[in-house]
C-alpha cells in the first residue's frame, strides 16, 4: 500500500507491507513526510521526517512472540530515535489472553532513553467483542517514572 499526499508542493510517501503465512506474520513500513503549517497551507517549513520499522510475530500455540525494530529522524534535529519492541501473547482458557510488552527508544545524540512496559489481559465475550485491562509503566532518563491503568470494551463492526 502506498499513500501519497494530494498537496503537490510536498513530497510525502508512505509504504506498508504485510505478510501472513500460518504461524508467521511479518510487516514493514517506510514513511517520509515534509511538514507544513496548517495556518499557512501549501507552505513547506523545511522539516522532513522519515520513519521505518520492521516487525514480526510467530505463533507457537502456547505463546505468540512479537518483535520489532525501527528508526525515526527529522532533518531539523540531530537525534535519531531507535526503537526496539518485544512482546508476547499467552492464551488463557478458551477466550482470554495475557499480554506483555517491553519497548525501549534511544535518542542518538542526547543519551536519553525511554523504557515502557505493559501487562494486560484481554477476554473475548464473542467473536467481535472483548473487554480488556492494561497496566503500563513508563520511564524516561532523568524524569519521574509514570504509570497508567486502562480498562475498556471493544466491538468490531
Amino acid at each position: 500500500r502506498c499513500i501519497r499526499d494530494s498537496d503537490s508542493s510536498k513530497k510525502n510517501v508512505g509504504i506498508n507491507a504485510l505478510y501472513f503465512s500460518g504461524p508467521i506474520t511479518l510487516t514493514g513500513f517506510y514513511e517520509r513526510d515534509q511538514m507544513s503549517n496548517p495556518a499557512v497551507p501549501s507552505t513547506y517549513l523545511g522539516t522532513t521526517k522519515t520513519d521505518w520499522m520492521l516487525g514480526g510475530a510467530y505463533d507457537f500455540a502456547v505463546v505468540k512472540a512479537f518483535a520489532s525494530y525501527g528508526q525515526a529522524k527529522a532533518d531539523n534535529n540531530p537525534n535519531k530515535a531507535k526503537t526496539v519492541q518485544l512482546g508476547a501473547s499467552v492464551p488463557v482458557g478458551p477466550a482470554g489472553k495475557v499480554l506483555v510488552e517491553w519497548v525501549k527508544t534511544d535518542l542518538s545524540q542526547t543519551k536519553v532513553d525511554r523504557k515502557t512496559y505493559t501487562v494486560g489481559y484481554d477476554h473475548f465475550l464473542s467473536k467481535r467483542t472483548d473487554v480488556y485491562a492494561m497496566f503500563m509503566g513508563d520511564k524516561i532518563t532523568n524524569q519521574t517514572s509514570g504509570t497508567s491503568f486502562g480498562v475498556g470494551i471493544r466491538h468490531r463492526f
